[in-house]
């Protein structure tokens, strides 16, 4: 239930009466207004207002443009600051959020949407169907989204009314196409002067109160808001009247912020630094499967392992999965048993079963063998960003393949670098990279289809039988356990792509705000803060 507001803006009069009392009185005793941390380094401390939830985020952002590659920390904002056509529930259903409804007269290649007639961004321009339109040919044109890889064409019918026309049935696809596109009243980016990078105009039920890049983002509860309480989305509740993330990039520090209460909760914090917190009755901590963590192979005609299946094989075999889980996450985390995560649609637990490429140097040894090298004779690079905890990932794994024989070199690139670098298999050997899809059909879809990716695998091979497989397993008319566990068992032979484990995902929060049960977003199983109950 949401929180009384007239007893909120009650308490905030009184705390402005108190503070100002506070101020006159004067700055005896030495009080500064800051606390310090147990090294002595003093920290300042902002006072949190009634309703306002504070994070510390480890991480930087310096644009919040709604048409760009979504990180871990906008995915954690983005459905703050805009609405979608639709959004997830926490059974991974479609829920209509812009959209009022959808319907599909052809298997599902072709959808007419009706939105609602009366939806308005936080400027008041009304949107309607040519918005939407624009917002989804501007995000795919600039190519930053994967998920709108499917989308052939978006037709305005009505003043209200829409056609999207798909390249796949797949299961799922209309799902990612739906809830891909954040929608902008058009006039409002074009008038905006810089693609809506520091100040943008939402359609959600928060808006952008202060932003400072690289330092802050300050989020309001929308007064105006647009859908009904009766109508609203799951992802579009209001239980917080304010939120505040603080961009602390050094987790160490984003720590200290947490334990001198400038801030309430810390997202992204290392496995090593959460364990910390474990036995403190002072904080409570909720661990998530988070992004699965995977490795692409370079199908590219430079690298050794294009044409080698063996020695793909013998990188699987050489990686100890749960090692680098305790090694990099303090044993935090879930080895994978497919490149798809065990929380997605269509995962069959059966495969954990079976081996998949379980730990076994000699028998790495044995495929290197095969795949025509001795020992030291082949060396390949391991692609990983400059961010978070990639590239102790890179590290690890470096140490496993050359203890099998296997020389490896780390090239941990900036971000940008990185994403560019990813998309051109000719830049690496090997690439370790996160994933996040609700249905296995979509993993496999979006790193394997040739289809999907214009005539190749994301990593470049190119393998009839493979896409055959997957045109079938991933139809709606064709998806049983027998074709899905058939194109499973190919995909983990060939080994063009190699599943290593589930990332966790904490959440630290001092127990003085009282946190009850949580609530997630079901795509990236991150928290969605503003749907939880806490006492603030």
């Amino acid at each position: 239930m949401k929180k009384n507001k007239v007893f909120r803006r009650m308490l905030k009069t009184a705390l402005a009466v108190t503070l100002a009392g506070s101020m006159l009185v004067g700055c005896g005793g030495g009080g500064d207004g800051s606390q310090k941390s147990a090294e002595g380094t003093a920290t300042a401390v902002s006072e949190r207002e009634p309703g306002e939830l504070r994070i510390g985020v480890v991480s930087t952002v310096d644009s919040i443009a709604p048409f760009v590659s979504f990180g871990d920390v906008l995915t954690q904002v983005r459905f703050y600051m805009w609405e979608y056509l639709g959004v997830p529930d926490e059974n991974k259903e479609l829920t209509p959020q812009i959209a009022k409804s959808w319907t599909t007269n052809d298997n599902g290649y072709t959808y007419e949407v009706e939105i609602y007639d009366y939806v308005t961004d936080s400027a008041g321009n009304a949107i309607t169907a040519n918005d939407v339109a624009f917002s989804y040919e501007t995000y795919k044109a600039c190519g930053r989204s994967s998920d709108l890889t499917n989308l052939e064409s978006i037709t305005v019918t009505g003043d209200y009314t829409l056609e999207l026309k798909l390249t796949s049935n797949a299961i799922g696809v209309f799902d990612r196409v739906a809830s891909g596109c954040p929608i902008v009243s058009q006039a409002a980016y074009e008038s905006s002067g810089d693609e809506m990078a520091q100040d943008p105009i939402g359609t959600a039920a928060y808006i952008v109160s202060e932003f400072e890049p690289g330092a802050s983002l300050t989020l309001t509860e929308r007064e105006d808001y647009w859908q009904t309480d009766e109508l609203r989305s799951p992802m579009s509740q209001t239980n917080l009247d304010k939120m505040t993330f603080k961009f602390i990039n050094d987790a160490s520090q984003c720590a200290i912020a947490l334990e001198t209460n400038d801030v309430d909760v810390s997202l992204f914090l290392p496995m090593t630094t959460v364990t910390q917190y474990m036995e403190n009755p002072d904080y409570k901590i909720n661990i998530t499967n988070g992004s699965s963590i995977i490795m692409l192979m370079s199908g590219d005609s430079h690298s050794p392992l294009a044409e080698n299946q063996a020695l793909r094989q013998a990188v699987c075999y050489a990686i100890d999965n749960q090692g680098l889980v305790d090694a990099c996450n303090g044993g935090y985390g879930n080895v994978m048993w497919d490149i798809a995560s065990s929380n997605a649609v269509g995962y069959d637990t059966a495969w954990e079963s079976e081996d998949y490429y379980n730990y076994d140097v000699e028998k790495a040894k044995e495929k290197l063998a095969e795949a025509g090298y001795g020992e030291n004779e082949v060396t390949l690079s391991i692609l990983v960003p400059s961010v978070g905890s990639y590239k102790r990932y890179a590290e690890v794994t470096q140490a496993y393949l050359m203890a099998a024989g296997i020389n490896a070199e780390v090239n941990s690139v900036e971000p940008a670098l990185y994403s560019s670098f990813l998309r051109d298999p000719s830049q690496y050997d090997l690439v370790i990279t996160p994933d996040s899809y609700p249905y296995v059909s979509q993993a496999w879809l979006n790193r394997l289809g040739q289809e999907q990716n214009r005539g190749t695998t994301f990593n470049g091979f190119v393998d009839d039988e493979l896409e055959s497989l997957l045109q079938g397993c991933t139809k709606p008319d064709n998806s049983t356990a027998e074709t899905i566990n058939a194109c499973h068992d190919y995909i983990v032979d060939q080994a063009y792509v190699y599943g290593l484990f589930m990332m966790p995902s904490a959440v630290v929060m001092r127990s003085d705000i009282n946190p009850g049960e949580l609530t997630y977003n079901a795509y990236s199983t991150q928290i969605h803060l503003s749907g939880c109950e806490f006492d603030v």
